[in-house]
């Protein structure tokens, strides 16, 4: 995989931070999940934070698409203000010992809340706005640069060993569907998603992310059908010419929930904005699975386990199969 990140972290001596990132945020969260990542690194208010996207000038060799994008954009903003980080606290250390605080190691400075202090002494801080502005007059470097990569993916099918994906995720969908019996028709009455999502850095754009994968798996499983001429030449090369899921096949009812999206009850503590659209994607298969019970239901449960619903379930293979149902019953 070719999958990086790189970015570009400045601190202001008004005691702002702009991150810049490479990669274009086409609903991903890159930018929400690199703000995050840099207040949560360097303790700061996220309204102290601006995050901008797509400027390769600053940021260049950045993935531009999937939601890996936004977990990668969230560990090289994590290493810049690392770097940062390692700068101030050093100037930190010294201020704080100049105030009367106990720093032994530099590990005892911590930033949290707009401030740095030592863990000995948490009582004397000095603020973020403040250290900037110091190290700005002692000509500190206020810029740094971070880089992140996906892990390697090595497996042998042949063995069964190995490491096929760079992480695993873990979803759950029940889907109600409501089908014309006269004309094929689908409606989705309600969908109820639970998704593993990590220590997501912002819930409601997780959510909309896991509700378009879903209506987009919804699409993949009911009306994408691809027909090819008797030569071999795909038919159906746009949504001119094959249908393509719309507001329409969204369920009337949607819910969904997020596990772990405090971090408390996900092992890794891992930051996963968006990267989950496979598995909401796959849990599209709900509403195909709810549609062929519906359809079943129209024959014996004899005919119920021969009968076979292709995918895409389109209303044209629902009807064909209802009157094959009912023509033997």
């Amino acid at each position: 995989s070719r999958a990086q990140a790189t970015s570009l972290i400045q601190a202001f001596t008004d005691g702002s931070l702009r991150v810049s990132f490479g990669g274009v945020d086409a609903g991903q969260g890159t930018s929400v999940a690199g703000a995050a990542a840099v207040a949560d690194e360097l303790g700061v208010a996220a309204e102290k934070i601006r995050a901008s996207g797509g400027d390769t000038v600053l940021a260049p060799n950045s993935p531009i698409g999937s939601g890996i994008e936004a977990d990668l954009a969230a560990e090289a903003a994590r290493v810049a203000c690392k770097q940062l980080k390692a700068r101030l606290t050093v100037l930190a250390a010294q201020i704080l010992q100049v105030r009367g605080a106990q720093v032994t190691v530099m590990d005892d400075v911590s930033f949290s809340d707009g401030g740095a202090f030592s863990t000995e002494s948490p009582e004397i801080r000095v603020q973020f706005t403040d250290l900037i502005t110091a190290a700005y007059a002692s000509r500190v470097s206020l810029m740094a640069t971070g880089f992140a990569r996906s892990q390697s993916v090595k497996y042998d099918a042949s063995t069964g060993k190995g490491a096929p994906f760079r992480e695993f995720t873990f979803g759950a969908a029940v889907s109600e569907v409501q089908v014309d019996r006269l004309t094929g028709e689908t409606r989705i009455l309600r969908s109820d998603l639970v998704v593993d999502a990590g220590a997501v850095a912002d819930a409601q754009g997780t959510a909309s992310a896991i509700r378009g994968a879903f209506l987009q798996g919804t699409g993949w499983l009911t009306s994408e059908e691809l027909l090819w001429g008797a030569d071999g030449e795909l038919l159906t090369v746009s949504p001119e010419t094959y249908k393509i899921p719309t507001i329409g096949e969204m369920p009337l009812d949607f819910r969904v929930s997020l596990v772990g999206d405090d971090g408390g009850d996900d092992p890794s503590g891992q930051t996963r904005p968006t990267d989950l659209t496979a598995c909401s994607f796959m849990l599209a298969l709900s509403v195909r699975e709810a549609i062929k019970d519906a359809v079943l239901s129209f024959g014996s449960p004899e005919q119920a386990c021969a009968a076979i619903l292709p995918s895409p379930s389109t209303p044209e293979a629902i009807c064909l199969l209802i009157e094959r149902l009912r023509t033997r019953s």
